[in-house]
């Protein structure tokens, strides 16, 4: 099963965690996030 996150995921999450992220945040998070998941579905 293979599935990106994208960044509109991101800001959810972020929402639901009452995180206030920034453009730069988001895009850093996104990646950073992609690459638990993707390890994690192997």
């Amino acid at each position: 099963m293979k599935k990106e996150i994208s960044q509109e995921e991101v800001r959810y999450i972020a929402h639901l965690a009452r995180l206030e992220l920034n453009k730069e945040e988001e895009e850093r998070f996104t990646g950073q996030l992609r690459e638990i998941l993707t390890s994690s579905w192997r």
